[in-house]
């Protein structure tokens, strides 16, 4: 009996033990709550998330007095009106709603072969590599991320220069509307990835 509980492997023997440790220390009678001790920690993160969305919602029907930043006492739907009245505001929604549609179109164009690859693959060599490529942009933080474009796109970044090579003018990369697509679709693949592999 001795030799074939040691045939365990170690992992299994010490996640035996933890569980006895946990069955000493958390009483039986208590095994019937725990599920919704587990669940505990879901609900404080959607309540706190709720009470933001409340304090949004409350601000959003509320005016503000530009002289004084403070926002009024009395509750009205003006702020809601000039959204939808004022072109400003339709132009902006209109150029949000068109770079969402193009991120995501072309963010699913990328990663559908990618995710198809790596969960395809036979060789396990490809794949560690697909998921450390995948899992690399996670490590880098959002502004060393940006000062790398800076680096390879900017005015004397590295594109500009190849191109100056070839006789070509230098192009105007970034601060544009394209780069803002450029960059989105960069940060959403590895998350597109996940969700379709």
């Amino acid at each position: 009996m001795r030799a074939a509980r040691t045939a365990y492997p170690l992992k299994w023997r010490i996640m035996d033990a933890l569980e006895g440790v946990a069955a000493a220390i958390w009483p039986a009678r208590f095994r019937r709550a725990t599920p919704y001790l587990m669940l505990l920690p879901a609900v404080l993160l959607v309540g706190l998330l709720a009470l933001g969305l409340i304090q949004i919602a409350d601000a959003s029907l509320r005016t503000l007095d530009t002289t004084t930043f403070q926002f009024s006492d009395d509750y009205s739907i003006t702020n809601f009106r000039r959204a939808l009245i004022e072109p400003l505001f339709l132009v902006v929604a209109q150029r949000s709603l068109i770079a969402a549609l193009i991120v995501t179109a072309v963010t699913l164009v990328f990663a559908f072969p990618y995710a198809y690859l790596m969960v395809r693959t036979r060789s396990p060599g490809l794949r560690k590599f697909l998921l450390i490529a995948l899992f690399l942009p996670f490590f880098i933080g959002q502004v060393v991320r940006a000062y790398g474009w800076l680096i390879i796109l900017g005015n004397q970044g590295m594109v500009n220069e190849a191109l100056g090579l070839v006789g070509v003018a230098p192009m105007r990369l970034i601060y544009n509307y394209p780069a803002v697509l450029f960059g989105l679709v960069q940060y959403m693949l590895p998350f597109a990835v996940l969700m379709l592999a």
